[in-house]
């Protein structure tokens, strides 16, 4: 009975979402060679490479269309804008940097990768529904390989701190939450 309940609530908060992307359908994104952008399909083929200035690039995988915008910040980091195909919107299912991303069919997520590109931070944009490794996203998080716990989300105290505190602790999000910070002191942004 514990089965049923559970597989109904999962089958439930699909169809509430729209976070239905099949594994089957899942992506990879990762720089490659000149800095380019690659996209590997499931079975590791190689769909896509884009150069740095690519402007809402349609890509399909299987059947999962979606676009790609790709680029570097003002800090050299480069940037990857994925959001569904505006024609045919679909939940989109990929992983980059070892983790796995969820998007339902309203959602856009910008990942940026960090400077030596082994980690990314991912931010979930203003509407819809994205999880990273299973959890839900509200604000930007810094993501790596390595930590795969779900990210916690703490009110952030409303006395204020003392000049003295270390800010490098905790990184406040504009959500009012607060979100751990890198070990270079920045909240992974």
């Amino acid at each position: 009975m514990k089965r049923i309940c559970t597989y109904s609530l999962a089958m439930m908060l699909s169809l509430l979402t729209g976070v239905t992307a099949s594994a089957a359908e899942m992506f990879s994104l990762a720089v490659g060679e000149k800095e380019h952008l690659l996209i590997t399909s499931p079975s590791g083929q190689q769909v896509a490479t884009l150069p740095a200035g690519t402007i809402q690039q349609p890509i399909k995988v299987g059947s999962t269309s979606f676009t790609v915008s790709y680029g570097q910040d003002t800090n050299k980091r480069y940037s990857a804008i994925i959001a569904p195909d505006p024609n045919q919107p679909k939940s989109l299912n990929f992983s980059v940097a070892g983790n796995r991303i969820q998007s339902d069919s309203k959602a856009s997520v910008t990942v940026t990768f960090s400077s030596n590109l082994k980690s990314v931070s991912v931010d979930p944009g203003a509407f819809g529904l994205v999880t990273l490794n299973g959890n839900r996203l509200t604000s930007t998080i810094a993501a790596n390989q390595k930590s795969t716990p779900a990210p916690t989300t703490r009110p952030v105290s409303t006395t204020p701190k003392p000049a003295s505190a270390s800010s490098s602790q905790t990184a406040a999000t504009s959500n009012g939450s607060s979100a751990p910070a890198t070990s270079n002191g920045s909240n992974g942004a």
